[in-house]
């Protein structure tokens, strides 16, 4: 009995291991703090990607649903990017302002010395934002 416990483990194990997109990263980790993402972009030698939503935003929610779970944008954000998530009417109210965003969602893609460098403005499906993000960033 304890070999079919122990075998049929193994099986699960190796089932978990080796499925499919395992190995890929599986989402984006975001940060909420603007200047400390900076700060890490400098050390990182990275662009800042920053997400500018609302809570009532639509096409906000589909970015979110969409294209911010697409393995091939993961990628890219992952790889060259410090990804940040800012609420316009909340915490990235100064963001928002001081780069006078106007419509939703917007992304803004910052250099290290908070310079904007690109600005996405409403839903990109993630088969134009990815490709559009990797000639910006700095590790292609």
């Amino acid at each position: 009995m304890k070999a079919v416990r122990t075998t049929s483990l193994l099986i699960l194990a190796g089932m978990y291991l080796f499925a499919p997109g395992s190995f890929a990263a599986q989402e984006i980790t975001w940060s909420h703090d603007f200047k400390a993402s900076l700060a890490e972009a400098q050390k990182d030698n990275k662009l800042v990607f920053v997400d500018m939503y609302t809570d009532w935003c639509g096409p906000c929610k589909l970015l979110d649903k969409d294209t911010f779970h697409d393995a091939k944008f993961i990628e890219v954000i992952n790889k060259g990017f410090i990804p940040v998530k800012l609420n316009a009417e909340k915490d990235g109210l100064d963001v928002a302002q001081a780069q006078d965003v106007q419509a939703y969602p917007t992304g803004l893609v910052f250099s290290s010395d908070g310079k904007v460098v690109k600005r996405f403005v409403g839903f990109l499906p993630a088969a134009k934002y990815a490709p559009a993000l990797k000639k910006l960033s700095k590790s292609k």
